[in-house]
């Protein structure tokens, strides 16, 4: 799981001890690589033909612009549609804050837990480039 003995002890004054048991299992679930598509350079459908043409094993996510990404035999940061930002490397779990926030384009957003800057990019593209985003990241890197 890697969580530090003292976070784990925490969580366990925090939660019953149902839910502090199923944190564990679900915090030692591997789930798959995740993708999310740019919407301002292209749409789902030009993405899943890439990745049939790649021989990828993929399958759509809760989301209709993320798709799971199975067996994957290779890194993502050397394909060109990954380094003109077609799509981003992005787990799920990354895509809610986003999300829920909504952003719309002409606001102002701080994202105050930044790195590696995928979510800040997301609220760019949900913002069409418009707007302000202040990018904060508080953990040394």
């Amino acid at each position: 799981m890697g969580f530090p003995p003292r976070l784990l002890m925490r969580y366990q004054e925090l939660l019953p001890k149902d839910e502090y048991l199923e944190f564990c299992r679900i915090s030692k679930t591997k789930w798959p690589k995740a993708i999310r598509v740019n919407a301002l350079k292209t749409n789902p459908a030009w993405v899943a033909q890439r990745l049939t043409s790649r021989g990828v094993e993929f399958s759509p996510s809760p989301f209709p612009d993320a798709f799971y990404l199975h067996k994957l035999s290779s890194l993502l940061g050397g394909w060109w549609e990954v380094q003109l930002g077609f799509f981003h490397s992005q787990e799920l779990s990354s895509q809610f804050p986003p999300r829920i926030l909504s952003p719309l384009p002409g606001e102002t957003v701080l994202d105050m837990a930044a790195a590696p800057g995928n979510k800040t990019i997301q609220l760019a593209e949900m913002m069409q480039n418009k707007g302000r985003i202040l990018a904060c990241e508080p953990n040394k890197i």
